[in-house]
């Protein structure tokens, strides 16, 4: 098993807790994200050890093959560790992360991959972000607090963009926010590493339009709604 601790974290974890914490979310088979982790994919549970209250994700297919091989995904033995998605995500949200960067995202505390002749399965350990909802769960009667946390949302994007980093599915389960307007990206499975403006302009393209999509699915046709969740957050974006 590939274990990889956040040397933050090294005094409250070791691999043998990981690997324990592996087993319990691999067999527990939780369910699919509870509401407060909607946008995420996998399975969440939750767990305080030694008072950090911590999020274990359970990485799991989704379409037709989630059938067959739900917890697992096939592996290609000629590409090595780069093709892990768990490990792909614990190394780029160390990126945005302290020391390297101070970006509001999940904070990485640990990762596990078991790999097996054809296939690997993993799990991603993050900090619970307190008291937070994703923009799906907002509430109609704040419209100022949703608003200027789409504003945020969109220049934080912007931001990360910048450092290198393209998030490939940015929707508004993908972003939570807390009361005090603080906002928070999630979910950088799939994530890629950019380095010339051309894959910059690429990826505003693209999150823009992706963006727009998730607005009409998750909250239909009501064009206000729509304006209000489209406009700040393109203008943030694209400045």
């Amino acid at each position: 098993m590939k274990i990889y601790i956040n040397e933050q974290f090294s005094e409250f974890l070791n691999h043998s807790i990981v690997r324990d914490l592996y087993n319990e979310v691999m067999f527990a088979n939780p369910p699919e994200s509870s509401s407060k982790y909607r946008g995420v994919r996998g399975a969440v549970i939750r767990k305080n050890i030694a008072g950090l209250s911590l999020v274990l994700r359970l990485y799991r297919r989704g379409g037709l093959a989630r059938h067959f091989l739900s917890k697992s995904f096939i592996r290609n033995p000629f590409l090595g560790s780069s093709q892990y998605r768990p490990l792909k995500e614990f190394f780029i949200l160390k990126r945005l992360s302290p020391p390297s960067a101070s970006f509001p995202v999940p904070t990485p505390v640990a990762v596990a991959v078991k790999v097996n002749k054809f296939t690997y399965s993993g799990m991603l350990i993050t900090l619970e972000i307190p008291q937070a909802k994703t923009l799906l769960e907002q509430t109609p009667k704040k419209k100022e607090l949703v608003k200027n946390c789409v504003t945020r949302a969109g220049e934080l994007t912007r931001e990360i963009i910048e450092n290198g980093v393209y998030h490939t599915d940015l929707h508004l389960g993908n972003v939570m926010y807390q009361e005090d307007g603080s906002v928070y990206l999630i979910d950088f499975d799939g994530a890629k590493i950019i380095s010339t403006d051309a894959q910059k302009r690429s990826a505003r393209k693209k999150i823009a339009s992706r963006w727009c999509r998730s607005i009409r699915k998750w909250l239909g046709d009501d064009e206000g709604i729509i304006k209000n969740f489209e406009e700040p957050f393109l203008a943030a974006l694209c400045k």
